[in-house]
């Protein structure tokens, strides 16, 4: 009985790790996506 009460709260602690790498992630991607944009924009200007 104590390890079905350990087993989801480990899975959820999984999911947080997951979730916070994928926040990582999707910020390294996000500032991909800017710098490319302002670089065309650079570029265009010119």
């Amino acid at each position: 009985m104590h390890r079905q009460n350990w087993h989801p709260s480990y899975r959820l602690h999984s999911i947080t790790i997951y979730l916070h790498c994928f926040e990582i992630l999707a910020r390294f991607i996000l500032f991909l996506v800017v710098s490319y944009a302002f670089y065309t924009f650079v570029t265009y200007q010119s």
